[in-house]
């Protein structure tokens, strides 16, 4: 195998244009804040506790987001009783992160009108199993979504909080020190 390697050559990918490449990046950049940030709303449902939180970290980070939003609804289904503002983010959520996926996982073409970017799915389908249609989308739409998913991810930590349940709050290395690794929170005498 030589080793023939040119970094200045472009790849098709580069095609798409400088645009474009920018609003799916920032896509990129927004779905995995949000992530994390789904995360951490999962974690302050479960408790109230800084420690407990601390320790509860690993077991959701790196869940699926699906995963994420239902163990949201889970959490929220029993808690709730005005449930349709939340129900209406996390859908959002999982809408703007289906587009996410697309992208990350589809293959981008040039193509359409008005310097749209195609994608297709890497998923065949019907009777030949053919790849899909291409799906077509403007740089502004890319750019929508990826903003949505920020604002979604604010509207569901104010929501949590207008519901009473515990923002995060900054341990102290004192606290860190000592208190147990697991277990539950020392009671106050």
């Amino acid at each position: 195998m030589s080793d023939d390697f040119d970094p200045t050559a472009r790849i098709p990918i580069e095609a798409l244009g400088e645009n474009v490449l920018q609003a799916i990046g920032l896509l990129m950049a927004s779905a995995a804040s949000v992530d994390i940030a789904l995360t951490f709303q999962i974690i302050r449902t479960i408790t109230n506790d800084a420690q407990a939180r601390l320790n509860a970290f690993p077991l959701v980070f790196g869940a699926e987001v699906g995963v994420k939003l239902g163990v949201l609804r889970t959490f929220l289904v029993h808690r709730v009783k005005d449930k349709e503002n939340l129900e209406i983010t996390l859908d959002r959520i999982q809408k703007c992160f289906d587009k996410r996926n697309l992208f990350a996982h589809g293959l981008p073409m040039e193509g359409g009108k008005y310097g749209d970017v195609g994608v297709r799915e890497m998923r065949f389908t019907g009777e030949t199993k053919a790849l899909p249609a291409a799906r077509y989308f403007s740089c502004d739409q890319i750019l929508s979504y990826a903003r949505e998913l920020q604002f979604r991810a604010l509207q569901l930590d104010t929501e949590l909080t207008k519901l009473g349940i515990t923002p995060y709050k900054k341990l102290e290395s004192s606290e860190l020190s000592s208190r147990p690794v697991s277990g539950p929170a020392p009671r106050a005498k």
